[in-house]
């Protein structure tokens, strides 16, 4: 429908490509004073060409999958609101989960339990469909780059948006701080993940880095509680 009508799906966080921002996340790099490390953006590229090009997971995606889409009536859900839908890999829907649902700018953690009941129902799903999900190690490798590409991402946003013009001598503003909040949430998940399967730890350490300098500086970011 869409290439009859010579249209395509707005942009949204789902299906930003990390790979053109290079120069963006190391300048936030350095003026955090952060190294990333000399693999970090290699390991950028492995990470984000498993989620924007082809791969045993690429399905058509919702791409804004959060509560706030979920209509829920007589105990029948569905979700709504396909604006943003596109093809990708199809595990960018399901991490919402264990990042706190960044889709919505949430500001706390779904507790653990929650979080596994989510994945194991999506992953059920998605294995009739696609096959390789019953493949442990495939299916971590692609969860924990999922995480990755919402973490790169809302740890670019909040630096251009809600960072990048304090100086050492201000205090971030309270939208800073709320938002802010939501970031931690999203690159702590990530960093879990990527220590749980042993995947794309590289850039796990470069934001989990990032984001302990920053709290040091504005103590006021301090990580949201759970939900």
């Amino acid at each position: 429908l869409q290439s009859r009508l010579g249209t395509r799906s707005p942009m949204s966080d789902s299906t930003i490509d990390q790979r053109g921002r290079r120069s963006e996340f190391f300048a936030a790099f350095a003026a955090m004073g952060v190294d990333p490390g000399a693999r970090f953006w290699d390991v950028v590229i492995e990470l984000e060409s498993l989620i924007h090009d082809d791969s045993p997971f690429r399905s058509l995606i919702h791409a804004d999958a959060g509560p706030h889409n979920v209509l829920i009536s007589r105990g029948v859900s569905r979700l709504i609101d396909f604006e943003f839908a596109v093809f990708g890999n199809a595990l960018c829907d399901v991490v919402g989960a264990r990042l706190g649902f960044p889709q919505t700018m949430g500001v706390g953690l779904v507790p653990t339990l929650a979080r596994a009941m989510v994945e194991d129902a999506y992953r059920e799903a998605v294995v009739s469909r696609l096959p390789n999900g019953e493949d442990d190690a495939l299916f971590s490798r692609h969860l924990t780059a999922a995480c990755g590409h919402w973490a790169l991402n809302r740890w670019a946003h909040g630096w251009r948006a809600h960072l990048s013009s304090i100086r050492d001598d201000e205090r971030p503003t309270e939208a800073a701080v709320t938002a802010m909040k939501s970031v931690w949430l999203v690159i702590d998940g990530f960093v879990a993940a990527a220590r749980e399967f042993g995947e794309f730890e590289v850039v796990a350490d470069a934001l989990g880095r990032s984001r302990e300098t920053a709290t040091k500086r504005w103590p006021e970011l301090v990580p949201a509680p759970v939900y």
